[in-house]
């Protein structure tokens, strides 16, 4: 490679000849002169002798040599330039070059790594499988291996690419009913709850839920049976037997509850029931919607009345996406519902134990109107930290029921005619 430092030294180099030789001119012509001058007295020309004219060196061509010389100086100087300028370009030519070279080096070597690694799996398949001679070969499709661990919450089944999941979950409550005085049934213990469930999802967009109650011995086993189609966080769908979306309190679920029983005033709620709900949360979990339409008369039962029981319910947190604890929790929300009964009952009344009865529920045939307001306080988020019942995805534990029990739980009103 030529570089600018050669042409900078031949620059130098030709100048310096130049001048040298210019000196040497300018010297020879002064010597010159200078013997002219002394040989003129001795050879005087006499009259019979013809005078000799000699060629002198004008001193005026000297300048015009300076300026010849001073030109070819310059045009020396505008060709090395030229030089640099071309040298620059090749290195910069260069320089693609070998970047070229090695984007084609990487291309090569990956497309080299994909070849061998196809033909290590194909070497791989032709192999014979533990326990079958060296001349067999693997026959039908190859198994694709599943994982399994804890994940700190739950068991879990997994594929490898994420499509197929499922969670082992359950929980189970143990409750002792005493009683002080009067008329009232025997102190016991009782098994409240004893839930078994399984859920995940398949094809990496449906969601699916199956939970049983092993505990309960007065009605049907099953509690959700459900399947979502969960593509996009904004609309979402889901099917079967789930709870309708109407009370907050009875939507949070059963092991995250502070007490084993619910409030009095959420047998105004509707709980489980076979249908259909629309879904989703927008602007990250700022708003929060749902409506569905539902048999409304409890697990696994047909509508009586032909007319479906439809909900639609709204959550707002204007402060979702804030830094501050106070404010991100803060929800407000409400609820509506209307359906219509016949032949059905209205609310049971009884003790929250479920032991004493203040009233027989009476016969309802007519519409049913239900509202709902719900008020949410700053959350956090609910992890087990020793062995024990399984709590799913993020519960709230409202700090505002902690400070006013009349917020905690929603503010129902029943209108039945």
């Amino acid at each position: 490679m030529i570089h600018s430092s050669s042409f900078t030294r031949l620059y130098f180099v030709l100048a310096i000849l130049l001048a040298f030789g210019l000196h040497e001119s300018a010297r020879a012509q002064t010597q010159s002169e200078s013997g002219n001058k002394a040989a003129a007295p001795a050879a005087a020309p006499t009259e019979s002798a013809p005078m000799q004219i000699k060629p002198q060196i004008n001193s005026a061509d000297q300048p015009n040599q300076i300026e010849l010389l001073r030109k070819q100086i310059e045009q020396l100087q505008g060709l090395l330039e030229q030089q640099q300028l071309s040298l620059a370009e090749m290195q910069k030519q260069l320089i693609e070059l070998k970047a070229r070279g090695s984007f084609v080096q990487a291309s090569l070597s990956s497309t080299s790594d994909v070849i061998n690694a196809k033909a290590e799996r194909d070497a791989a398949d032709r192999s014979p499988v533990s326990g079958q001679t060296t001349g067999e070969k693997q026959t039908g499709p190859q198994k694709v291996p599943v994982v399994a661990g804890w994940d700190g919450n739950h068991a879990f089944l997994r594929s490898p690419d994420g499509n197929f999941e499922t969670l082992f979950t359950g929980y189970a409550q143990l409750d002792f009913r005493g009683y002080a005085a009067g008329i009232h049934p025997a102190n016991t213990f009782v098994l409240r709850r004893a839930r078994l469930a399984l859920e995940g999802k398949l094809f990496r967009y449906f969601d699916y839920k199956v939970e049983g109650d092993f505990a309960d011995t007065s009605s049907t086993l099953l509690r959700d049976a459900y399947v979502r189609v969960h593509r996009l966080d904004q609309f979402q769908m889901t099917f079967g037997q789930f709870k309708e979306p109407f009370s907050q309190e009875e939507l949070r679920s059963d092991a995250v509850q502070d007490f084993v029983e619910r409030s009095l005033v959420n047998n105004l709620a509707p709980s489980r029931s076979p249908g259909l709900m629309f879904s989703g949360v927008l602007h990250k979990g700022v708003f929060e919607y749902q409506l569905g339409a539902f048999n409304g008369k409890g697990l696994l039962a047909a509508n009586t009345s032909g007319t479906p029981e439809t909900v639609a319910r709204l959550r707002i947190s204007p402060w979702k996406n804030s830094d501050s604890f106070w404010l991100k929790g803060l929800v407000v929300g409400g609820a509506s519902a209307y359906g219509r009964g016949t032949g059905g009952t209205s609310v049971r009344g009884r003790t929250e134990s479920r032991s004493i009865s203040f009233f027989t529920p009476d016969t309802i045939n007519g519409s049913i109107v239900r509202a709902h307001a719900e008020l949410g306080g700053p959350a956090r988020r609910v992890r087990p930290n020793r062995p024990g019942p399984s709590r799913v995805g993020t519960e709230r534990h409202n700090l505002a029921w902690r400070c006013c029990q009349g917020l905690h739980g929603p503010v129902h009103l029943s209108l039945d005619r």
